[in-house]
Order: C-alpha cells, then structure tokens, then sequence
C-alpha cells in the first residue's frame, strides 16, 4: 500500500480485500480484521470503489472462523448486515466452521443460525449441510432437514435457475 501511495495510485475495495485474503490464509486473523476496519474508515469518503463487500467481511470472519472463535465471527457478520449487506450462502458455511471447530463445538448455535438462515429465505449452499450435521448430529440434522425441506428445496430451484 505504501508504494502504491508512492506512486500516486489509489487502492481499491479488490486491493483491501486481497490483503483481508491474504491474512487470513496466514492464519492471521487480528490482521485481516485491522484491515477491514482500514477499508471501513476509507469507505467514510463515499468512494464506491472503497467500500467494503461481503467478501470483505466474510473473508476476515474466514480467519478467526478457523481458529473457532465464534463471537468475533458473530461480531464481523453483524456489522456487516448493519452495514446493509446480506450474509448469503457463504456466510453461514463461515460461521458454521466456526461453531465447528470452537471447542466445545457450538450444536444450539448452529441449529439456530441455520433456521434464521432459512427464515429469511437465504439459499443453503450444499457445503453447509455436511458441517452442520458433524455440529448437531444425525438425529437433529434429520428433524432439522424435516422441518427445512420446503426452504431446502426451493434454494435448490433457485440455485438450477442461475
């Protein structure tokens, strides 16, 4: 970035989030949210090319997701919908991870953010099923997919259309 700004050329949303990326593959969590928040504080001139994304945040909340720290994940999610963006698909696969690998793992949690998930009509990406039932177990991921199916079946409707 410093170059960058050495060179007169201004980051973008993409360079941000390249950095974000970066961080949290190197398991740098607390980095890949400093980050985030720098692009946050930068969004505050209304530039649109520097105003964060989804994958702003879910790639920061990827990072501590991880490590099973849950509430930052939580934290990181919420302030991207007070931002206005929604969660989606990939959102609910990050925090799922995180609620998979807390220990103690997190089965409640998991089983309610599935059903706020598909009360909102938010589509469930494929990946999402299999964590969510080593969270939960057989038995309540059966009676969870029973009480879903409706929802279950028209994402995938929705997914065959794009």
């Amino acid at each position: 970035f410093a170059r960058m700004h050495e060179y007169g050329v201004a980051p973008n949303c993409f360079c941000y989030n390249s950095v974000i990326e970066a961080c949290s593959r190197a398991g740098r969590a607390e980095h890949a949210e400093l980050w985030l928040r720098r692009l946050m504080d930068e969004s505050g001139r209304m530039t649109p090319d520097l105003m964060p994304t989804a994958d702003s945040f879910i790639r920061a909340a990827h990072a501590y997701a991880r490590k099973g720290a849950y509430d930052n994940v939580c934290g990181l999610l919420a302030e991207m919908e007070e931002w206005g963006i929604t969660m989606g698909g990939y959102g609910l696969t990050v925090l799922l991870l995180a609620y998979l690998r807390a220990r103690p793992r997190q089965p409640e949690r998991a089983a309610m953010a599935f059903r706020h998930h598909c009360a909102r009509g938010l589509p469930v990406p494929e990946g999402a099923l299999p964590m969510l039932r080593t969270i939960i177990g057989d038995r309540c991921f059966k009676k969870l997919m029973a009480e879903r199916a409706v929802h279950l079946m028209l994402a995938d409707m929705q997914g065959s259309k794009a």
